[in-house]
């Protein structure tokens, strides 16, 4: 059976992480004896082109993995490819048509909807149609029969993740995604890995979906899995910096953690790497190992400074230890970003007041604001919905850089732009002053050395390396100047 595989995303939607749901799909089928499969991301692969391709190869089936907001990109391609061709079965899966599965299929014309968590359901229903069998014993599936919505037994989740191959990067270009320049400061070329599903986090921007898609429960793979695979994709590809792309590493437990840090030092992985963290989770000896074992750089999504919003948000904790993850970080010179979001319910300039606040005492290397966005299938957005305050219509609007899609009392489009430069002034006024000081730039050298390495590596690719200075420089007045 001819595959194709499609990844869906927003238009000009660049991004140095490559489609993990379908390459695991892709692996998957593989295995069990489908080599026929052609993967597409819409980020690098445009609709016309995946339409000729189609011509080319004439697939059986089209899958198509569809986040809220790369989802009607993904449905353009879906209808431009039935336009033209008959025959061929349909196949949704992925966020969007999990917490959406009839409309989904309403709104594509597609055959049948994966409902979770894909590997194992995948391979079952291609089996299937390969052999003429009926989908009903077939757990986490949803179609239409005789005019009624259909939906199978929930597939159990995969307990054992080494049982799953290596994603499949092997079928993507993956120099497209190495040559794009991961977020500062992170270094350049930077390689992506999975190492568990799942997130304990309440938080109320990714909760339910996140259970919806991976359980109630954090699955880590083994880390001599993990280590095989570094050490396999180490051979193959030539790049400077590890990134887990987790949704939080560290829920995944502290032995865990320390294993997988003395899985990098036993190997002898000379390889610098990065992670999302949570600041209620760090403390002094767990960094220690971290740093010993390569970690450089720490993401935290903090979101706000102000104990109202976090409760909200339902964090689930103080503001205080926020101020301390940062510290504990800067003392084990692990370089450190602050992602906040603002415009969130209850949002007013006493807690931005609050947020900068804490941006002075935490100090963080570097900022990152973004709008909060209440993405389908998230409780915030079912109790903005409810209580008739979003502001837009498609979902391809849903951009947390540049949209404003929460009707907020009292706190304008204007007040969030303001805020935004507010808290970016802060981060800019703290590098100027490392700028300007020598004695701060000496003792923050950790820092600077990490980001001349990164430039020194772009530098080699002119175009990239502009267009990455270029970003940076105009993010300031970017945020002054939106619409």
């Amino acid at each position: 059976m001819k595959i194709f595989l499609i990844y869906s995303r927003k238009k000009q939607a660049e991004s140095n992480i490559p489609p993990f749901g379908i390459m695991y799909l892709a692996a998957a089928l593989r295995e069990n004896g489908y080599t026929d499969i052609k993967l597409f991301d819409q980020a690098i692969h445009s609709n016309d082109l995946i339409v000729q391709e189609c011509f080319k190869h004439r697939p059986e089936l089209i899958g198509l993995s569809a986040d809220s907001i790369g989802y009607e990109n993904g449905v353009s391609a879906i209808k431009a490819i039935q336009a033209k061709y008959s025959g061929i079965y349909y196949v949704l899966g992925g966020i969007h048509p999990t917490i959406a599965p009839e409309q989904s299929l309403l709104e594509t014309n597609a055959n049948v909807v994966v409902i979770g968590e894909g590997e194992d359901t995948i391979v079952e229903l291609v089996m299937a149609i390969d052999k003429g069998k009926e989908l009903r014993n077939i757990k986490g599936l949803g179609y239409f029969e005789k005019g009624n919505f259909v939906k199978t037994k929930a597939r159990p989740f995969i307990s054992d993740l080494d049982s799953l191959p290596f994603p499949a990067r092997d079928l993507l270009p993956m120099e497209e995604y190495l040559n794009v320049c991961p977020d500062i400061p992170m270094l350049y070329p930077t390689m992506t890995i999975i190492a568990s599903r799942g997130c304990k986090g309440n938080c109320i921007y990714c909760q339910p979906v996140v259970r919806t898609l991976f359980g109630n429960k954090m699955r880590h793979r083994s880390v001599s899995n993990i280590m095989e695979e570094i050490i396999a994709v180490n051979k193959k590809y030539s790049f400077n910096s590890l990134y887990f792309i987790d949704d939080e590493l560290l829920f995944n437990g502290r032995d865990w953690i320390e294993e997988l840090c003395n899985g990098f030092i036993d190997n002898k992985l000379n390889i610098k790497w990065v992670c999302q963290g949570r600041v209620d989770q760090v403390d002094s000896h767990l960094i220690s190992i971290m740093k010993r074992a390569g970690l450089y750089s720490m993401g935290f999504g903090v979101e706000s400074g102000s104990q109202k919003i976090l409760n909200y948000m339902r964090k689930g904790y103080r503001a205080g230890k926020i101020k301390q993850a940062f510290e504990i970080c800067r003392q084990h010179k692990i370089i450190t970003t602050c992602n906040l979001m603002v415009g969130t319910p209850g949002e007013s300039y006493e807690t931005i007041r609050e947020s900068c606040q804490m941006l002075k005492t935490a100090k963080p290397d570097f900022v990152r604001v973004s709008i909060t966005t209440p993405t389908p299938g998230s409780d915030i957005y079912y109790k903005i919905k409810q209580e008739d305050c979003i502001n837009l219509k498609h979902l391809s609007e849903f951009d947390r850089w540049a949209a404003y899609p929460i009707k907020l009392n009292n706190f304008t489009k204007e007040d969030i732009q303001y805020s935004i430069k507010s808290l970016l002034g802060i981060f800019y006024r703290n590098l100027l002053t490392y700028l300007l000081k020598p004695g701060k730039i000496l003792r923050h050298w950790y820092l600077f050395k990490v980001l001349l390495k990164r430039y020194y590596q772009i530098a080699h690719n002119p175009a990239r390396f502009w267009k990455d200075i270029s970003f940076y420089l105009t993010y300031y007045w970017q945020r002054k100047g939106r619409d």
